[in-house]
């Protein structure tokens, strides 16, 4: 069976990555004005004024890589900070002390330099929005360092704090409920990702923000309820979305193929074709949609395979594989569903030699890669229908077993691609004489 793919109705102008660029980068672009530093009185100018000319030169050497001397200037900013004893700038110094060490690999003594920072503002109450940003950039370390947990607890600490804080805005909190989604969506905590988003969207639209931000936090609430199996909550805020897009004049293309993903998924395959038709109409020749355009194609390619036309899939499926390799490389594990589904492409029509060197690849940047259970089962199905196919039965069962249990402990127990993966699992334990 093949993986389809939900496209973002547009860029979300907050981040929700798997990776997410160092934040505390984006205190290093403008050292001459550290949070904080301007609280700072007028007689202690003097020392500010070394203190804003060493981090500017730190900052500069940053960039330019020379990150030894980086490092060696934002000691020395450090020392000048504390030195004046203003919280602000030490918090500051710190934070881009980090970021430098960071860099270089020191991934303990950077977590360090963050927590120093986090235990000195938290006594702070009038550096609170400081605070927000070292545990904002704590949780990105710990996030790109794989440590998932920590990441979690970093952003839901500044959620709590912002709840508490009567003069934070609303609005404020946004970002960080995406961040915390978005490690929830990666672990497939599919339900704490459907009360953030929830929560966000209701924030948003009470804010009125501007139409097409409405539309990716409505289409990011369907996505999860389309994950969850919600295929009638999905339909719906996809059409609210879809029909603020024709207001505002601004049809991106990419809410008609997820209704073309919702409508596969209720069997409703005529309306899904005319769909995905109509998204790849929009999509092409479009050089800012190359990506979504693949997905598109992609998708497409799924439909015609849940009709049993692998032949008309396949140069669906070499498509959007070549459009992704264009856009990450040869070598990202990003290229998985795509290898998966053009290998079970070939599968299905008996060409196993291509088949196995689709899987083969695929499976190469599985083992090089740091993916859940859950982000890896649709591909452990389709090898084990491979496997199946070459009657190595004991390792098609381990497979199922393991795309099984990932989607049992995140999806609902109606969910097309849960009963989908029961039933091949079935179906191999009845052709050899178990029961599941």
């Amino acid at each position: 069976m093949a993986s389809l793919r939900w496209v973002d109705s547009l860029q979300s102008c907050y981040s929700q990555h798997v990776t997410i660029v160092f934040i505390l980068l984006a205190l290093l672009l403008a050292p001459q004005l550290p949070f904080g530093a301007h609280r700072a009185n007028a007689s202690e100018g003097d020392d500010i004024s070394h203190w804003q000319k060493v981090s500017k030169a730190a900052t500069a050497a940053f960039h330019e890589g020379r990150t030894q001397q980086a490092d060696a200037l934002f000691r020395q900013a450090l020392q000048l900070a504390r030195k004046s004893g203003k919280k602000d700038l030490i918090g500051n110094s710190l934070c881009n002390l980090a970021t430098a060490v960071y860099e270089r690999g020191r991934i303990e003594e950077s977590i360090s330099l963050c927590r120093q920072a986090i235990s000195l503002l938290e006594k702070e109450p009038t550096l609170k929005e400081d605070l927000y940003v070292v545990l904002r950039s704590l949780g990105g370390i710990y996030e790109n360092s794989g440590r998932t947990s920590e990441a979690v607890e970093s952003y839901k600490q500044i959620i709590a704090l912002m709840n508490k804080d009567s003069s934070c805005k609303p609005m404020e909190r946004i970002p960080y409920l995406y961040l915390l989604a978005s490690l929830y969506e990666k672990n497939g905590k599919l339900q704490q990702v459907l009360s953030l988003y929830s929560e966000a969207l209701a924030i948003e639209e009470k804010a009125r923000v501007e139409p097409l931000v409405l539309v990716n936090a409505i289409s990011r609430l369907a996505n999860i309820n389309y994950k969850l199996g919600h295929f009638k909550e999905a339909e719906s805020l996809n059409k609210r979305a879809l029909a603020i897009e024709e207001k505002a004049g601004k049809i991106s293309g990419c809410l008609y193929n997820n209704l073309g993903l919702i409508y596969t998924a209720l069997g409703r395959f005529s309306q899904a074709e005319s769909m995905f038709n109509c998204a790849l109409r929009s999509l092409e020749n479009r050089p800012d949609k190359t990506e979504d355009l693949g997905q598109a194609l992609g998708n497409l390619a799924c439909l015609h395979m849940d009709r049993f036309e692998p032949k008309l899939a396949e140069p669906l499926y070499r498509r959007a594989l070549q459009i992704k390799e264009k856009a990450v490389g040869l070598d990202s594990v990003e290229l998985l569903t795509e290898l998966s589904n053009l290998g079970n492409c070939y599968r299905s029509q008996g060409k196993l030699a291509q088949a196995q060197e689709s899987f083969d690849r695929a499976l190469r940047l599985v083992k090089e890669s740091a993916l859940t259970e859950f982000q890896k089962a649709e591909f452990f199905n389709n090898l084990a229908l491979l496997y199946v196919t070459q009657r190595k039965y004991s390792q098609a069962e381990t497979l199922y077993k393991r795309a099984v249990a990932a989607l049992e402990a995140t999806l609902g127990k109606e969910h097309p691609d849960l009963v989908r993966m029961r039933r091949n699992y079935a179906d191999l334990l009845n052709e050899t004489k178990h029961s599941i």
